[in-house]
């Protein structure tokens, strides 16, 4: 499926968030799917690890630099709050566990 939505949509920016410390970008079989990849194990995020809205919030800010250097030419300064917000205007998230996924990522 991944490999579809890649093909049929190049612009959308796809990232991955685990509480482990697996970087999907470094494994060979996977890091040509997604552009980034936020874990509740890194020194930046930890301890905030799913169920916690900060490491969504940390996604969003990832996803969002992406996508705006991919799209924006000037260079205006803009908070991690402002990318955030623009962020979750087009922001989708597939999840496998009620608690940790689904719950606060609907947040």
């Amino acid at each position: 499926a991944l490999v579809q939505i890649r093909e049929e949509h190049p612009h959308l920016v796809l990232g991955a968030i685990t509480n482990g410390r697996g970087d999907v970008t470094q494994i060979p079989r996977l890091h040509d799917l997604f552009d980034f990849s936020v874990s509740g194990e890194e020194p930046s995020v930890f301890p905030a690890r799913k169920p916690s809205l900060d490491i969504y919030r940390e996604a969003a800010r990832r996803a969002a630099k992406l996508r705006r250097s991919q799209t924006v030419t000037d260079s205006a300064q803009v908070t991690d709050d402002e990318l955030v917000a623009e962020e979750a205007r087009g922001w989708l998230h597939v999840g496998d566990d009620l608690a940790n996924d689904v719950v606060p990522a609907k947040a």
